[in-house]
């Protein structure tokens, strides 16, 4: 007998929260999703930072396919989102958030019957003169916008989002959630809610309001060094660029305490929905990770690295209970055709990752970032990549390499790989074969319309 489709399907995004920073704390921080979910162990994301990335799982495309990116981050949208398929199934499309990146200024919010920008709904307490200093000192281009909202007597979008930069508002967000979803169930609506989560993104909110953790001047200093390093991409400026690995530690460990004071919210949250409505979806990730000095990177722009891109995929449906694991390779964007087939669209690419996850293929893509036009010229390199098995195999600036991922360890080294087929020595099989070579291709052919 044919499932009923879910009346409240719930996708919350961690933004930014890496596979190691949730578990193996998740058991503790979100003890309901934990004992009612599938997890799935080897996920990762198709687009290293939130815009390629959502961009992907909101149309189960690959990033040159859908074209958004660090250079062209308005490209239009050639495909069909998921919130306008899920529109036309019936459902009432809500989005919470507290990043801007997922809104209207790049036209991820398109199909969404209601976006609520949790920056504009409360009142515009001001951050402080040492926040808002620090904000201008992190994010320099608001400085311009600045001055350009002055002019115009209107605040930019990305200004206004700078309480959501120092100030959480996830239990905010929560309590909207569920006034609105109160309201919708009453008037009978079939619900899609779904929440991006600023919290975990830079500069990593381990408390509701951000501090420096660490105690003294010259720590503070360093602290504040290494938070510089990071939101300014200071290692794509310089070939012998060393990070403070003991500091780096101190801030990944932010983002852990940040899932630790957040994850018991979302937590709940989840257990109200499901009592409230039984007949519900809940679906728990991260749209990308970060990387905090493994393999000479920062941040998330232009990587596929492990730490960047290696998430959690935490997946409840109506009913679901005990702990299953899937170990299987997979592709974070699969998402997408995962929550058609649980609202019964009927669709080629409607399939499930709970029931079929063999025919997900794990592809990352990256384009390079332009770090205020001091990016060097060897980190001026686009680069595709796919795991399979235990490899992953790596292609930039016309060359391949490969390195393990058969541990937990986020840290990885590149080797040349000196064969002509990579995609043979992979195992894959001829179906996955032809997929991945014909993705690697478009990708060749695609990263020519990016600028040098």
């Amino acid at each position: 007998m044919k499932k009923p489709e879910p009346r409240v399907i719930v996708f919350i995004i961690a933004d930014s929260l890496r596979y190691d920073t949730c578990y193996p704390y998740i058991r503790k921080a979100m003890p309901y999703l934990y004992r009612h979910s599938t997890h799935f162990h080897q996920v990762r994301s198709s687009g290293c930072w939130t815009l390629p990335s959502h961009a992907s799982m909101f149309t189960g495309r690959w990033l040159h396919e859908h074209g958004q990116n660090t250079q062209m981050r308005k490209a239009g949208h050639r495909y069909p989102m998921l919130a306008d398929l899920l529109k036309d199934k019936g459902y009432y499309n809500l989005m919470i958030t507290s990043n801007v990146v997922v809104t209207d200024i790049f036209g991820l919010n398109r199909g969404f019957d209601e976006t609520r920008k949790i920056w504009r709904e409360l009142d515009h307490q001001t951050l402080g003169v040492f926040l808002t200093l620090l904000g201008y000192v992190w994010r320099p281009r608001l400085r311009k916008r600045f001055v350009k909202s002055f002019v115009n007597n209107k605040m930019a979008e990305d200004i206004e989002s700078l309480r959501a930069f120092f100030k959480s508002y996830a239990s905010h967000m929560l309590a909207l959630a569920r006034q609105r979803l109160t309201e919708l169930l009453q008037n009978r609506r079939r619900v899609f809610l779904f929440f991006n989560f600023y919290d975990f993104h830079f500069p990593y909110l381990s408390e509701d309001t951000f501090r420096f953790e660490t105690r003294g001047i010259r720590n503070k200093y360093r602290e504040f060094r290494s938070l510089m390093d990071i939101i300014n991409n200071n290692h794509m400026k310089d070939l012998n660029y060393q990070p403070n690995l003991k500091m780096m530690q101190r801030i990944k460990d932010r983002q852990r305490q940040c899932f630790e004071r957040v994850g018991p919210l979302i937590d709940e949250f989840s257990r109200w929905v499901r009592k409230m409505e039984p007949d519900s979806t809940i679906v728990f990730s991260s749209d990308h990770g970060e990387n905090f000095g493994e393999e000479q990177w920062l941040y998330h722009f232009a990587n596929v690295t492990e730490g960047g891109n290696r998430v959690p995929l935490l997946w409840s449906s109506p009913g679901e209970k005990g702990v299953a694991g899937v170990d299987t390779q997979v592709s974070l964007k699969d998402v997408f055709g995962s929550f058609l087939q649980e609202a019964g669209i009927r669709k080629p690419e409607a399939w499930h990752l709970k029931k079929t996850p063999e025919r997900s293929t794990s592809i990352i893509e990256s384009i390079w970032y332009d770090a205020k036009n001091k990016t060097i010229p060897e980190f001026k390199r686009n680069q595709f990549a796919f795991v399979a098995g235990d490899q992953k195999f790596v292609y930039r600036k016309q060359k391949w390499f490969y390195t393990p991922v058969n541990t937990d360890s986020p840290t990885r080294h590149l080797t040349s790989f000196d064969h002509s087929d990579p995609f043979s020595a992979a195992g894959l099989d001829t179906e996955k074969k032809t997929e991945v070579k014909t993705a690697w291709k478009n990708f060749v052919t695609f990263e020519k319309k990016i600028p040098r």
